[in-house]
């Protein structure tokens, strides 16, 4: 997952890995607090992490691509400075 944008001085690049019961797991050290819920069933994901510039948590949301070969998502996030999409 990358987070770009935003005010954000570097891509935030963040390895997660889809677990039991469609948790999802991040892999690295999450500096971020970087949180993911997906919904299944409408085929979104949500969640927050902590802008690294402005210290505040912050909310994104987007939409899941089915794709047989590359699952995939969309999604966006508004910081205090401009919004980013990923």
């Amino acid at each position: 997952m990358d987070l770009p944008g935003g005010g954000l001085q570097l891509t935030i690049p963040e390895t997660v890995t889809l677990g039991p019961l469609n948790t999802v797991v991040v892999s690295r050290a999450n500096v971020e607090n970087l949180k993911i819920t997906l919904d299944p069933s409408a085929g979104t994901f949500s969640g927050s992490f902590i802008h690294p510039v402005s210290n505040t948590t912050l909310q994104f949301g987007g939409v899941l691509y089915q794709n047989l070969t590359i699952p995939q998502g969309a999604g966006f996030f508004v910081s205090p400075v401009i919004g980013g999409i990923g």
